[in-house]
């Protein structure tokens, strides 16, 4: 999935997560950590737990890399 302004290409990170590539995950981090702390905190309105949950996540998405089937994905760009 890459969006319009942006070159990142990120079914080819999740792939590489699966492989156990970290430098894969710290790129999707990278680009979507901040926008994605932003959203938990409008949730659960406290930093720290905002920071668990985007914690929480990023390590689902390591963890579950594997399961990432690029075809049933929906485009969630904004």
């Amino acid at each position: 999935m890459k969006t319009a302004s942006d070159d990142f290409d990120y079914d080819a990170a999740l792939a590489a997560c699966a492989c156990g590539d970290e430098r894969a995950l710290r790129g999707i981090y990278d680009r979507e950590g901040r926008r994605l702390l932003g959203v938990a905190l409008r949730i659960v309105r406290g930093r720290a737990l905002a920071e668990d949950v985007l914690h929480d996540a990023f390590l689902s998405i390591w963890t579950r890399a594997r399961s990432f089937d690029p075809r049933a994905a929906i485009d969630v760009s904004v």
